[in-house]
């Protein structure tokens, strides 16, 4: 026994179907190559497009084709729906004569369904960092510290990392530590970039411990800073690496790098914490700020 089902029925269905189909195309493009230039980034240790021309070509790439796919998509099912919206306009005239109420309540819901979502995407990548605590509302909590990460630093997941023994966090370029717009016109987006994280094991704790003090060969303007962290105490080293410095960027176009290595003893009960701090001078005390509110979790 065949059933019948209205046209009425299928052609608003077809056209949702269209809708989440380039929707979805559109998304995933675009994530795939966020996700692609993130991970050459990383793999090339560093955070603006002005450092990172592999990855900025790379990301610039992924979007062009994405955009490009989306335009062709949208093209093949273009004849579809100028016919289906015809239809759809004369059937709407007929019930704005016969219910002219009922009209008017369907299209102010069709125009908040609109908006929302634009708006809301508006929201995210006008204020980047406070959609980014939003997104991810762990990102304040390790294994056995808590982090008080303001809003107005852009939190970020590392690949490969629990998000619950690392997390890092970035500052946007002249935000001074106040709320503003993400300027994603600029070639440079974040000013500086930071780490927290725990480590269980003593063997990782003294890992680390060795590799800070190669950091430190040639380094000038050193200076330490000591905080408590519970029953922990917690040592700072900053410094201006030197200029043949090999763990990573000394200087970006505009401004020197500062770095600052912060770690517990090896031997804290397993609950070793470490922090470090790679940018403008601008933004050392937002640093010292989030170091100074860690708490152990009992």
């Amino acid at each position: 026994m065949r059933i019948l089902v209205p046209s009425s029925v299928l052609r608003p269905t077809k056209r949702l179907l269209l809708f989440a189909g380039e929707l979805s195309f559109l998304v995933l493009g675009l994530a795939l190559a966020s996700a692609v230039a993130s991970y050459v980034a990383v793999a090339d240790d560093c955070y603006n497009s002005v450092e990172c021309p592999p990855a900025s070509a790379v990301l610039d790439g992924g979007v062009v084709l994405t955009v490009v796919g989306f335009v062709l998509l949208r093209r093949r099912t273009r004849p579809w729906k100028i016919e289906y919206d015809a239809i759809g306009w004369a059937l709407a005239q007929t019930e704005r004569k016969l219910h002219p109420t009922r009209s008017r309540c369907k299209q102010a819901v069709s125009r908040f369904l609109v908006w929302t979502p634009s708006v809301i995407a508006a929201t995210v990548l006008l204020f980047f960092p406070a959609a980014s605590h939003l997104i991810r509302p762990g990102s304040q909590c390790l294994t056995h510290y808590r982090l008080s990460i303001p809003w107005t630093l852009v939190v970020t997941p590392v690949p490969g990392v629990s998000s619950d023994s690392f997390v890092a966090a970035f500052t946007l370029i002249g935000s001074n530590g106040e709320f503003r717009l993400t300027p994603f016109w600029h070639g440079e987006i974040f000013s500086s970039v930071m780490g927290f994280g725990n480590t269980l094991y003593a063997s990782d704790a003294s890992e680390d411990n060795t590799i800070t003090e190669r950091r430190h060969v040639g380094a000038t303007q050193l200076s330490r800073r000591d905080f408590q962290l519970g029953d922990a105490a917690l040592s700072c080293w900053q410094y201006l690496p030197p200029y043949d410095w090999p763990y990573g960027r000394r200087s970006t176009a505009s401004a020197v790098l500062w770095q600052i290595d912060c770690q517990t003893p090896v031997g804290v009960r397993g609950q070793h914490f470490y922090a470090w701090f790679r940018g403008s001078e601008a933004d050392i005390s937002a640093f010292y700020k989030i170091i100074e509110g860690v708490e152990p979790i009992k």
